[in-house]
């Protein structure tokens, strides 16, 4: 079962690259604010994408705490086995070692016990296979819906200066939690012979090339 998910708290992000990017977010506002006509930011997609992040986002952190929920079942029952009398384990393999001697004729009664630790992690495991399937199911259902929406707000391009501050902004916000990956996403990119890989932009680079788009206007 996977632990590792963008929703846990991560090192403080150095200070210098937060203040690059509020620098360049409040110098966008400064030069291309006035530009924008109205309505206009009402339709850049950026807004769209960035919403649709965020629900994914939330979600995903939803999925996992389910799902730690529902390990935490598991690994309760696991330690019950591992707390339970050194005595009675020790008997258990004393009991069993005749019963292995016929084929393994080297077996002594640490790998009795061995065998019968296994044997009970696989029997525990076997009766909560509900739980595990389910912890797994929400671990993916989860991590496929914030992927795919990483992957849009990656290829979505802001069309409003307005719209670049608002990426900027939710980007700082992103990595403020700890999801520091985000710049470095790449969008799909599909072949022509309709295969995908990741050689697309990168998150970054678009924020950059967006933000770039916008100061040129100015120049």
């Amino acid at each position: 079962m996977s632990k590792a998910t963008p929703h846990t708290t991560a090192p403080a992000v150095p200070a210098t690259r937060r203040a690059l990017l509020t620098g360049v977010a409040a110098a966008s506002v400064a030069l291309a604010v006035p530009t924008i006509a109205a309505g206009a930011a009402s339709t850049d997609p950026i807004y769209a994408a960035i919403e649709t992040h965020k629900a994914a986002f939330n979600f995903h952190g939803e999925c996992i705490d389910k799902a730690s929920k529902l390990e935490t079942i598991v690994f309760a029952a696991r330690r019950a086995y591992e707390n339970a009398p050194e005595a009675l384990k020790v008997e258990a393999a004393e009991r069993f070692l005749p019963a292995l001697l016929p084929t393994h004729p080297d077996a002594t009664p640490a790998t009795a016990r061995r065998m019968l630790d296994a044997v009970a992690r696989e029997e525990i495991d076997k009766d909560h296979e509900t739980e595990i399937a389910e912890a797994d199911r929400l671990q993916a259902e989860g991590c496929d819906a914030e992927w795919s929406a990483t992957r849009a707000l990656v290829a979505t391009v802001p069309t409003t200066a307005a719209g670049v501050t608002a990426m900027i902004e939710y980007t700082l916000s992103i990595i403020d939690g700890g999801y520091d990956d985000l710049l470095t996403c790449s969008a799909v990119r599909v072949g022509a012979d309709g295969t995908a890989d990741d050689e697309g932009p990168t998150y970054g680079e678009t924020l950059l090339r967006s933000i770039l788009q916008f100061v040129a206007v100015q120049s």
